[in-house]
């Protein structure tokens, strides 16, 4: 048989996700924002009108780099762990 109590387990790991959602989500949020604001503006938002412009010949600067590339997947992920909402 268990020694503890089954709902101190379940008490103990709704107080972990509450703990985690308030701690780390609005750090994720802000680092995202960070990213976003300092290193690549351009990363910012969805892309595909920049992308749209690019293919049909218009310059669009700072669109299609590594940098943008990067900041944008580490801010899609920083923004999941973060509790937002992320596509459709």
């Amino acid at each position: 048989m268990f020694c503890f109590d089954i709902s101190f387990l379940v008490i103990y790991i709704l107080w972990f996700m509450n703990f985690n959602l308030c701690v780390f989500s609005p750090f994720y949020n802000v680092l995202t924002a960070s990213l976003f604001m300092c290193f690549q503006p351009v990363a910012a938002g969805s892309g595909i009108p920049q992308i749209k412009c690019y293919l049909n010949g218009v310059k669009v600067p700072h669109v299609v780099r590594l940098k943008t590339i990067v900041v944008k997947v580490i801010g899609v992920i920083c923004s999941v762990a973060g509790g937002l909402i992320i596509g459709k």
